[in-house]
């Protein structure tokens, strides 16, 4: 039941880490899925785009390092590594936390995992081919 939960949240979190960076791309007309404008999108002296802001009435974000954050007003906190153009599926161990933690559902079944933990678990599921991992390289 913990692994297809944790399975579970894997695939929610890479649907929204994709839904909310298109949803960012798309305020500031830019269309992210074109490599050369999402490197304009997100190029760090890119005047035209704030480095922190309102998205919606629901999100705010925030860039920051090769991140950008995005924080509903309900809580939900999603990291996005800006990797793996234009399907934006790593999985990076703390963020996961952050989003299982501010997850309901996700917090009463799994929320007792530990990041530690957490990344043991998200290698074994890797290792198993239950989850494809997909690497944050720059």
């Amino acid at each position: 039941m913990e692994n297809q939960e944790l399975i579970n949240a894997i695939e929610e979190y890479r649907l929204l880490c994709r839904k909310l960076i298109f949803e960012l791309g798309n305020k500031f007309d830019f269309d992210i899925s074109n490599k050369n404008q999402f490197e304009d999108f997100i190029w760090v002296r890119n005047e035209k785009i704030p480095r922190r802001g309102q998205m919606n009435d629901s999100w705010k974000y925030a860039f920051h390092g090769t991140q950008c954050g995005f924080y509903n007003k309900n809580g939900l906190t999603v990291e996005v590594e800006l990797a793996d153009h234009p399907n934006f599926r790593v999985v990076e161990p703390w963020f996961l936390k952050e989003f299982i933690d501010s997850t309901p559902t996700y917090k009463t079944s799994i929320g007792e995992l530990s990041w530690q933990i957490l990344k043991s678990k998200l290698e074994d599921l890797y290792t198993s081919g239950q989850v494809i991992e997909i690497k944050n390289e720059y």
